[in-house]
């Protein structure tokens, strides 16, 4: 048997991976926008905050918010 090492990476099934990667993307991008990093993963608040916002990565946020929010429910 081979020694291998494993990541948490290698351990979450790839849907939990896509959920993951698109939480982060957003917390990318919210931060460039300037908003405070204690909501940039609340989707309540960036549902409501996102469209009064002007910055080139708007659409791609608010898309992630409502993809997101499918998932969650």
């Amino acid at each position: 048997m081979e020694n291998q090492k494993s990541t948490l990476g290698d351990l979450i099934n790839p849907e939990t991976r896509n959920i993951l990667e698109k939480y982060k993307r957003l917390y990318t991008i919210t931060i460039e926008m300037g908003i405070d990093k204690s909501k940039c993963d609340d989707l309540k608040y960036l549902e409501s905050i996102l469209p009064t916002i002007n910055h080139h990565h708007k659409d791609e946020a608010i898309n992630l918010v409502v993809k997101l929010k499918k998932i969650k429910k």
